[in-house]
């Protein structure tokens, strides 16, 4: 009797242990529906960091990966949209975009900067939390990319001395939000399960400078923090 009591109280506790870990979209919806519905949700509170850095994220989203439907959270009750970010991350497919590609998305690249820009500027009392500084970083570290061929679409070679003038400039602004993102007291990631938000940024961090041939004194200390990061994360 006793087996057969216990048995359904496991499951009963797994089934809800289980729930409270993983919660499945509410819905799928085209970005252009989603980004409608958040900038809805921002007039109503336009200096709302969260807010912000939630349309720069589906910006950047659609930059990277195009127009395409999403997963979303909706609140039952006022009807707002967020996208649901359990275990995405940012895309791995960085500096992918090429060419074309790039002229016909670059606004997307622009409006996601605008307002990650602006979440991470935003007067708040709270401290910023790390994945606003992931998201600026990200977006920064694209636009090394875009900008480099398009300040010189007809070069041949990565190396050209333009492209590498605005890669490097961006490729530096990146480096300094990802530091925050790296270096923030707070544990608050923006509902990202994995990889942890310092865990991302390290990663982006140890793809730029490990591809410089020289690189600062501070440079080196962040790229020694990151190193760490990774090692003591994944081993």
């Amino acid at each position: 009797m006793y087996y057969r009591s216990i048995v359904p109280a496991i499951a009963l506790m797994l089934a809800t242990t289980v729930q409270g870990l993983w919660v499945p979209p509410d819905d799928k919806v085209p970005t252009e529906r989603l980004i409608e519905n958040l900038q809805a949700q921002l007039a109503a509170t336009p200096d709302d960091p969260h807010l912000l850095a939630r349309l720069g994220r589906i910006y950047s989203l659609r930059y990277s990966l195009g127009e395409r439907d999403v997963d979303v959270r909706k609140d039952r009750s006022s009807g707002n949209l967020s996208l649901y970010e359990k275990g995405n991350g940012y895309p791995s497919n960085r500096h992918h975009l090429e060419g074309e590609a790039i002229i016909e998305r670059i606004s997307d690249l622009h409006k996601a900067l605008a307002y990650y820009e602006a979440a991470a500027n935003a007067k708040s009392s709270d401290e910023k939390e790390a994945y606003i500084w992931l998201g600026l970083g990200y977006v920064r570290d694209e636009m090394s990319h875009a900008a480099a061929f398009l300040a010189a679409p007809l070069a041949t070679t990565e190396d050209d001395e333009l492209r590498v003038l605005f890669r490097t400039a961006w490729e530096d602004r990146a480096l300094e939000a990802y530091q925050e993102a790296i270096g923030t007291k707070q544990a608050i990631d923006g509902d990202f399960l994995t990889p942890p938000v310092e865990l991302e940024a390290a990663r982006y961090v140890k793809i730029i400078l490990d591809a410089r041939k020289k690189n600062s004194r501070p440079h080196r200390d962040l790229l020694k923090t990151a190193d760490k990061i990774i090692k003591s994360t994944v081993g």
